[in-house]
């Protein structure tokens, strides 16, 4: 479990395979939608984000990223989402001791700054923002439902 920010992978090996991609889907005369990322763990945590997004755009399709919004208290992730033209944040709950039943966050994480982070960015976000819910029994839904 982290919480700080480091690159991943080089944003110029992203690009040229996500260019190869979009090459190969044209020839089957497939459409693209987005160009979204959704990597094997958490987007914000990769501190090559904004860069790696505004490289995409270069290929003139839009950008979506799926977060689980742990990071978005912090000013250098929203900007880098404020990159995007379509964002998915994760919100589980709003009661802190259900979150951290239902997600086990990195214990340094706080549900109330993670809160105040996403209505600051939702408020200056011109694209589309999407919030996801994992429905639980017992923890953040009735359980006679």
């Amino acid at each position: 479990m982290r919480i700080e920010r480091c690159p991943f992978f080089g944003p110029d090996d992203i690009f040229k395979s996500v260019k190869n991609k979009i090459k190969q889907s044209r020839k089957k005369d497939e459409s693209i939608d987005y160009l979204t990322f959704v990597p094997d763990g958490e987007p914000t945590l990769d501190a090559n984000l904004g860069y790696e997004i505004d490289r995409l755009k270069i290929l003139g399709i839009k950008v979506a990223v799926i977060s689980n919004g742990s990071l978005i208290y912090r000013d250098d992730v929203k900007a880098d989402l404020m990159k995007a033209d379509w964002v998915s944040l994760k919100l589980d709950s709003t009661w802190n001791a259900n979150w951290r039943k239902i997600n086990r966050p990195h214990r340094d994480l706080a549900l109330l700054l993670i809160l105040k982070g996403m209505l600051e960015f939702s408020k200056h976000f011109s694209g589309k923002l999407v919030m996801e819910t994992m429905l639980v029994h017992s923890i953040n839904i009735d359980a006679n439902l």
